[in-house]
């Protein structure tokens, strides 16, 4: 080995040893790359769950609502259709926690509650109609 050989090596071993050109800026990148996807992934994740988060909006309520009338008013023309008399109440059904009977001229009226108004379904005879009460309507009746 030649002196020089010998000077550069004593010189290379005073000097610390730096990384490689680029690797920094690589795992920066990758960090950066790797939040993203934690963020996509998140806003996926809040999208997918927003009514179990939230709970579902007033239109799936509404129809809801309108379905378990429809369902306990089916109850009641087959139990009209077996009897032939007009029920004066509601057959044996888990819905009367959350459906309430009334009888009226020639029929009957059901209603629910949906946050903080009413659906009712009221049928006389052959005919039925289905609307959204308020409170005081209800108080007036």
């Amino acid at each position: 080995m030649s002196e020089l050989d010998e000077s550069i090596g004593q010189v290379e071993s005073l000097i610390p040893k730096q990384q490689i050109p680029g690797q920094g800026q690589r795992r920066s990148s990758n960090r950066s790359a790797l939040l993203i996807i934690l963020l996509i992934v998140g806003i996926f994740v809040i999208v997918n769950q927003w009514r179990a988060l939230f709970g579902p909006n007033q239109t799936v309520l509404d129809a809801d609502a309108e379905a378990l009338l429809m369902v306990v008013d089916a109850a009641l023309q087959s139990q009209q259709v077996e009897t032939g008399q007009l029920p004066q109440g509601l057959p044996g059904l888990a819905a009367d926690q959350w459906v309430t009977f009334e009888s009226v001229d020639g029929g009957y009226r059901l209603t629910t509650r949906v946050n903080g108004t009413f659906k009712q379904l009221e049928r006389r005879g052959d005919r039925s109609s289905l609307d959204s009460v308020e409170q005081a309507e209800l108080d007036d009746a």
